[in-house]
Formats: C-alpha cells, sequence, structure tokens
C-alpha cells in the first residue's frame, strides 16, 4: 500500500471526483476509447474503495 499524505490524498480524491462527475453528467461514454472507459471505471473502483475505508474510519 502507498502512504500518502493527508494532502496529496484529498486531491486525488477530488480529482477523481470531478473525473466521475464529468463523464456522468454527459453522454460521452459512447465516444470513449477503451482505454478511457477503464480508466473511469477504475476511478469508480477507487472511489468506492475510499467511500468504505472512510466508513470504516469513522466507525472506529
Amino acid at each position: 500500500m502507498i502512504d500518502l499524505p493527508k494532502e496529496i490524498a484529498e486531491e486525488v480524491v477530488l480529482t477523481l471526483e470531478e473525473l466521475l462527475n464529468l463523464v456522468s453528467g454527459l453522454d460521452v461514454w459512447p465516444i470513449l476509447t477503451r482505454e478511457e472507459q477503464k480508466i473511469v471505471q477504475d476511478a469508480e473502483v477507487v472511489m468506492g474503495m475510499l467511500e468504505m475505508l472512510g466508513e470504516l474510519e469513522a466507525g472506529q
């Protein structure tokens, strides 16, 4: 696991959120390349994992 400073981790989360909001707000999925679609899917997985981690930390 990579240990990032909190500021960098927060910036990564914001960037992923912006990417997902942009893609979900527009009907661009059909024009994305397979590689771009994979990046979006990976970002969705990472965001889900970060949300679960946040819930776990909040429960501790």
